[in-house]
């Protein structure tokens, strides 16, 4: 059953592609969905998508591979599946790539995930650590005081001042 719907869920990825290129009409799309009778909801095909395109991420891959998986991150990651590119997976392979999408995610970002941005900062030296601070710099005073409090009230109650240097220089950068 389950390498049934790999298969299917394969095959579902390859017509989704056509889809978006546009060279597959939507009637038709969900016409092939229904002949097949494919048990997938589509935000549960689009956030195996995204997961797809975050191992893609890995600096392990081809530079073309690393490249087409931002791309296609930054243009179609929904807001709800942000929480995925923050310091992805216990291998570190892929966290410099995915702070290269946050960096270039243009829509806002929930207080959620600025908290998550903030964490990365724990240390300095992590992968995409660096991309981050920027990206956080460059956010308005408005955007990020709520959850830079928040990340700094959890650095002093963890002790951790690498962590807390990284937060005191965004705000003296953003004079909050």
């Amino acid at each position: 059953m389950a390498s049934l719907f790999l298969s299917h869920f394969s095959l579902l990825r390859g017509v989704y592609k056509c889809f978006k290129s546009g060279r597959l009409k939507c009637d038709h799309f969900l016409l092939f969905w229904w002949e097949h009778d494919i048990k997938i909801s589509a935000q549960e095909f689009m956030s195996r998508e995204i997961d797809n395109l975050i191992e893609q991420l890995s600096w392990n891959g081809t530079e073309e591979q690393q490249r087409q998986a931002i791309d296609a991150l930054v243009a179609q990651i929904p807001h709800r599946e942000l929480y995925k590119l923050m310091r992805p997976g216990e291998v570190k392979d892929t966290w410099q790539n995915a702070a290269e999408v946050i960096a270039r995610y243009n829509r806002k970002f929930g207080q959620q995930e600025i908290l998550g941005m903030f964490e990365w900062l724990q240390d300095i030296n992590w992968p995409g650590a660096s991309v981050i601070f920027k990206k956080l710099n460059s956010m308005s005073r408005q955007q990020i005081s709520a959850p830079l409090e928040m990340a700094m009230c959890q650095a002093k109650h963890t002790n951790d001042q690498e962590w807390m240097e990284q937060l005191v220089k965004i705000r003296d950068n953003n004079e909050i």
